[in-house]
């Protein structure tokens, strides 16, 4: 199924077929594209690729990124982004850059129910005999509750 068309007989033929909405979207999704192009001559070709212009609305312009590895990178260049994306006029009145993580589809993981893991009496006991001997309070206490939920599942 194909979404979009650089047909302009088409574009302007379904906007006399529906409402004044459709116009709406197409000229945010065009503003979208200029900011998009505007923000890539800025940044490195490996950002680009990894990031795209949600919103740039009072003063904060919205980036999706498809990590949080991403992210953090523009939040550490942030304050020389800011800089240089300044220097433009349509971004002159920048303040604030927002990241959102929105993985790609593709690279969604969808988890999948574990089986039960049952640990055996012997295995219980010797995480018990192990807890005993560490200092770390939480830790002891987490081999301790390991420990029981074996005898507790029996």
């Amino acid at each position: 199924m194909k979404f979009y068309s650089d047909d302009k007989q088409t574009t302007c033929g379904l906007q006399n077929h529906s409402n004044i909405k459709l116009s709406d979207l197409l000229e945010k999704s065009k503003a979208l594209q200029n900011l998009q192009a505007i923000f890539n001559s800025f940044v490195d070709d490996a950002l680009a690729k990894h990031c795209i212009v949600a919103n740039y609305k009072k003063e904060t312009l919205v980036l999706l990124t498809d990590s949080a590895s991403w992210s953090t990178k523009i939040r550490f260049m942030e304050p020389t982004l800011l800089n240089q994306l300044k220097t433009n006029k349509i971004f002159a009145g920048i303040k604030k850059i927002k990241c959102k993580v929105r993985p790609k589809e593709n690279e969604i993981s969808y988890t999948k129910k574990h089986k039960l893991i049952v640990i055996s009496d012997k295995n219980a006991s010797m995480i018990k005999a192990t807890a005993k001997t560490i200092k770390n309070k939480r830790l002891r206490e987490s081999l301790m509750r390991l420990a029981k939920s074996v005898s507790d599942i029996r």
